[in-house]
């Protein structure tokens, strides 16, 4: 305790303790647990901000990139591609042809990447799920079913 208490500017212990302290001299500054507990939490959302803003960063690399690589090969193009925060998706394509992704896709191995890309570009041809829309997605990606599945399976990893 003795040692503790010359290298540290901040010691939590046992109020119990605080006369031994004082006996010895020392500086003592009492944070009750509700203020410490305040202090950590706000100290979580800063490091998950911050976390977000590189995941949103990396999302928009790695996305862009993957886009660029299968439109060309799919000749399907997007009008715009953004990466967003959605609560319940992976991706959208709306009606204008602009597709959206969510940022938690960087989180995914490239693998997963390529299919959320694949599926959401085939949606700029086939609105629907339909055969016809599963066999455009097989053309670019034959293993697409174990892509899918393994997404579905995972899904529970991607959060912060």
């Amino acid at each position: 305790m003795d040692e503790l208490a010359k290298n540290s500017d901040r010691i939590i212990i046992n109020p119990n303790d605080l006369e031994l302290l004082k006996k010895q001299g020392l500086p003592i500054k009492v944070i009750p647990p509700q203020t410490i507990n305040e202090l950590f939490e706000k100290r979580k959302e800063i490091i998950r901000d911050v976390l977000i803003k590189w995941y949103i960063a990396r999302a928009s690399k790695i996305v862009r990139q993957r886009v660029n690589r299968y439109c060309k090969l799919m000749d399907l193009f997007p009008k715009e591609v953004i990466i967003k925060d959605q609560k319940k998706r992976w991706a959208s394509c709306s009606k204008d042809g602009t597709l959206r992704f969510n940022w938690r896709i960087s989180m995914a191995p490239i693998s997963i990447v390529d299919y959320i890309v694949v599926h959401e570009l085939c949606h700029l041809k086939i609105k629907n799920h339909s055969t016809d829309f599963w066999k455009l997605v097989s053309i670019a990606l034959p293993d697409y079913q174990k892509r899918r599945d393994w997404l579905k399976n995972n899904i529970g990893i991607f959060r912060l």
